[in-house]
């Protein structure tokens, strides 16, 4: 009910300066193309643009998106997609709770609760037209439905659809389903019948998405596929000049746009001839190699860093001329406590993971999944673009993760206290 409380307050009176820009007005495109024509493309509405068909985005969100737009018409469907955004950030907060309800302490999951549920990122992003809030219910809902009906092979088949279809939201979380399925099986922590039911659930509708998608490629560009935004986020991810220059460029600093220009030369030859584009990436990163160690050692942190980079920054990806985390005596200092945690937040998590990595054979099936799905993100991550927007579905776990790590250490003090009084 906080979770719920603080995000309705929110989306009600924050006003987003153009809420339809960048990646909000490519959804924008498809979801209003869907609506109207029944197609998913890019194409601008009411635009000259041909209505072709593409694969670039995924085509989860625009799809709820369309069905809002069909019901309601006109422009009532924008508030009701923001509180209902509010709405399933609420539910992920009361879905985290209960996957860590069966191996966490009632005081220790109060504390991951009042987090989650006040956490600034996972309030703000309610209030944007992206796809976060709903990838970020879905990961956390498959995840639940694994660890409570997973035992058995329709469990499992549930968990997998809609892990599916958390992937339809967003590509990353394709193969997420198959490691946690084949770690939990390799650990003894999940029969084999609910693993394979779990992986081959996860993929039904993918590779339906899949087929279309192949259709599309051979009829489009690579520029207009998943695998060409794939590849672009690849590059990106690998230039530890990217996000600077990125900002740096909208202001007219002449040098950043250089370097923006050098970054999609890149991706333009890794387009046009793979083998090239590969030899031209490894080469740039062979002429510094202690530098790119360094990028991508910290590529983890930034991940869950704090600062949005493609974006306005703080907690903003667009800005916000009226927003409760500037005006409101309450959301300024939940902001600055959250702020002050957040750094030994992801130490705490990162602890948490390598712990149940270390001690498998003695940590529940569900402390296993929710390590397991960290480590995932963070690693696709680490080899993709990382940014801390990029986290923002999955704070809610991270904050459970970091909690446990807390529970653990004060267990093992105790213990040990006990032991020296003895």
């Amino acid at each position: 009910m906080l979770a719920l409380l603080a995000r309705l307050y929110y989306v009600e009176t924050v006003v987003i300066d153009g809420p339809i820009r960048g990646d909000a007005a490519a959804y924008f495109s498809y979801a209003s193309n869907l609506a109207e024509h029944g197609v998913f493309s890019s194409a601008r509405p009411g635009s000259d643009e041909p209505l072709v068909p593409d694969s670039y985005r995924d085509p989860g969100y625009p799809l709820l998106v369309s069905t809002l737009m069909r019901l309601l018409g006109g422009e009532a469907w924008y508030p009701l997609l923001l509180q209902l955004q509010a709405v399933l950030g609420a539910a992920t907060v009361g879905l985290a709770l209960a996957l860590g309800r069966r191996w966490m302490a009632t005081r220790w999951l109060a504390a991951a609760g009042i987090l989650m549920a006040l956490w600034p990122h996972s309030i703000a992003i309610t209030s944007y037209f992206l796809t976060e809030t709903l990838a970020g219910f879905l990961s956390v809902l498959w995840l639940w439905l694994l660890v409570t009906f997973g035992r058995s092979w329709r469990g499992g088949l549930l968990a997998g659809l809609v892990a599916g279809t958390a992937g339809l939201v967003s590509a990353v979380l394709l193969p997420a389903a198959t490691v946690v399925a084949v770690l939990l099986w390799i650990t003894g922590k999940a029969g084999r019948g609910a693993a394979v039911a779990l992986l081959l659930g996860s993929l039904l509708l993918p590779v339906a998405w899949a087929v279309r998608g192949m259709q599309i490629e051979q009829a489009g560009t690579v520029t207009s596929t998943s695998s060409g935004r794939a590849s672009q986020n690849l590059i990106q991810g690998s230039w530890p000049e990217y996000h600077d220059s990125w900002r740096a460029c909208i202001y007219g600093d002449p040098g950043a746009c250089e370097v923006q220009k050098r970054i999609n030369d890149e991706i333009a030859l890794l387009h046009a001839t793979p083998a090239a584009g590969l030899r031209g990436a490894l080469s740039r990163m062979q002429a510094d190699p202690l530098k790119y160690a360094r990028w991508y050692a910290t590529k983890p942190y930034l991940l869950w860093d704090w600062s949005i980079r493609i974006g306005q920054g703080d907690v903003f990806v667009s800005p916000a001329t009226a927003s409760a985390y500037r005006t409101n005596a309450f959301y300024r200092a939940s902001s600055a406590i959250a702020y002050a945690l957040n750094p030994w937040l992801f130490f705490l998590a990162a602890a948490f993971c390598f712990g149940v990595a270390l001690r498998w054979r003695l940590v529940v099936p569900d402390a296993v999944a929710l390590a397991a799905f960290l480590l995932y993100v963070t690693g696709v991550y680490w080899v993709f673009q990382s940014e801390p927007r990029y986290s923002i579905p999955f704070r809610s776990l991270e904050l459970i993760a970091a909690v446990g790590a807390l529970m653990a250490a004060s267990s093992s003090l105790q213990a040990r206290r006990r032991d020296e009084t003895l």
